[in-house]
């Protein structure tokens, strides 16, 4: 039972740092276009 609930929270963890690394990644690229586009 106690490994099951560990096992759930492991997961739980790891899709809520993925959401943190693709959030931060499209604000990252947001930027990036923003900036481009203001050069041209």
């Amino acid at each position: 039972m106690f490994i099951k609930h560990f096992l759930v929270f492991l997961c739980y963890l790891v899709i809520a740092s993925y959401e943190i690394i693709i959030k931060k990644i499209a604000l990252t690229l947001w930027r990036l276009l923003l900036l481009s586009q203001q050069k041209y």
